[in-house]
């Protein structure tokens, strides 16, 4: 006999973080990552007996998610401002929460509203060509086919050649974004090692002591 006990609380808890592989939309997100970190927190029952302990999960009470820049800065930021934005994926007594289908990005968001911009900008510079060839039929016919042909040129620009010089600077936005991203996750894994090295030195320090 090892004198095996079980106890039960409510005050005891469990907490969890897992690395997950895979794609998923995040509030608070400058893009979609490849990978995140998952938080989940349980119901504990503790069981022990002489020799050594055991921690079981029971009913899970809420998870929820981070991108690894979101978790890296919780960790490395205590006390400083509001909080750091989460997804929320299930809460007891509400059961899993809706998530989003589908959400826009910052480069997302910044390709539509470049769109935008320039879809109003060839209004604009159509009405005021169709106010240039009214003035221009004052002038000498061979002055107004030179007018003529330079509006039309340039909406031709608009709608020809920009939507291709837009797709290639949205590709170039794309690759820095990328980059941006590996370098963001090299920098949180070295910020990570770090913290859980000096965690362990002050943890050996403590049992010296």
């Amino acid at each position: 006999m090892r004198g095996e006990e079980t106890k039960r609380h409510p005050s005891y808890g469990l907490v969890k973080f897992s690395r997950i592989q895979g794609h998923a939309h995040f509030f608070g997100a400058d893009s979609r990552p490849d990978s995140y970190i998952e938080l989940t927190v349980s119901e504990c029952e503790h069981n022990q007996d002489l020799v050594q302990s055991w921690y079981f999960p029971r009913k899970e009470l809420v998870s929820l998610r981070l991108t690894n820049n979101q978790f890296a800065e919780l960790i490395t930021s205590l006390n400083m401002g509001s909080g750091v934005p989460c997804t929320l994926e299930f809460i007891k007594g509400d059961g899993k929460i809706e998530q989003e289908k589908e959400k826009e990005y910052k480069v997302d968001f910044h390709k539509k509203k470049t769109k935008e911009m320039f879809t109003d900008i060839l209004t604009n510079f159509k009405k005021k060509a169709q106010e240039l060839d009214q003035v221009a039929l004052k002038l000498p016919k061979k002055d107004q086919e030179i007018v003529k042909r330079f509006t039309a040129s340039i909406i031709q620009e608009f709608n020809s050649n920009m939507p291709f010089f837009m797709e290639c600077f949205y590709e170039q936005m794309e690759k820095v974004a990328q980059e941006i991203k590996s370098n963001l996750e090299a920098d949180v894994m070295h910020k990570l090692t770090t913290l859980g090295l000096e965690t362990l030195q002050q943890k050996q320090l403590e049992e010296k002591l």
